[in-house]
């Protein structure tokens, strides 16, 4: 009987597929007290995912406002290197993921930042878009996300008013893990687990009921 516990309990811990996990990334870890903005390479790599700048060299890199200057928000954030470029960002492990939340703001004050477009691609194919709303003044706008299920990346990008591109800054991406829910394989491992635990249960000699053996030559 203990045999028949202990296998249920590993076959239960490998079809529950991967913990779950979830946080938000803040960005504070890279703040610095000035005036100035300074310049972090792509990708950058925080909690697991990767932040990629996507645009053409030299412009392929971030700005992180200093906390004194004119571009600070309230609160430190990832700013694009570029007005025509966008911000990726995946898991390093190109897992899926839900991103439920992001703060978006405008970078440089005065660049007349609209709204910011982000794009998920999902994992069971196709993509979704949403417009997130920013606000006017140099803070930052929270933007709950929809849809953004089981996605293996997002990019987003800056719209300027009344068209182009406008440079921007992100801060406090929320997320969660999308597969936290056993996968299909693992079902199917769990179901045949069960039938094998049924066939030894049944084949199990009735406690209480002894054995006779034949002794015949």
């Amino acid at each position: 009987m203990k045999v028949l516990v202990c296998f249920s309990a590993v076959l239960l811990t490998m079809a529950a597929g991967r913990p779950a996990f979830a946080g938000v990334i803040t960005f504070e870890s890279l703040a610095h007290p000035d005036s100035g903005n300074t310049a972090l390479s792509s990708p950058y790599i925080d909690s697991s995912f990767e932040f990629l700048m996507l645009a053409s060299a030299p412009f392929n890199t971030f700005w992180v406002p200093g906390t004194t200057g004119p571009e600070y928000s309230g609160s430190t954030g990832l700013a694009s290197g570029y007005y025509y470029g966008s911000i990726e960002i995946e898991r390093v492990d190109s897992t899926p993921f839900t991103l439920t939340s992001i703060d978006v703001g405008e970078f440089n004050p005065g660049d007349n930042l609209a709204s910011v477009t982000i794009t998920g691609t999902l994992s069971a194919g196709g993509t979704v878009t949403q417009t997130l709303s920013v606000n006017p003044t140099q803070t930052f706008e929270t933007n709950t996300l929809t849809g953004f299920s089981s996605v293996t990346s997002v990019t987003l990008f800056g719209n300027a008013a009344p068209s182009g591109e406008v440079w921007f800054q992100i801060d406090n991406v929320a997320f969660s893990d999308a597969a936290s829910a056993p996968e299909p394989a693992s079902y199917l491992l769990l179901l045949g687990g069960v039938a094998i635990l049924a066939l030894m249960r049944r084949h199990a000699p009735t406690p209480g009921v002894p054995i006779i053996r034949s002794t015949a030559g």
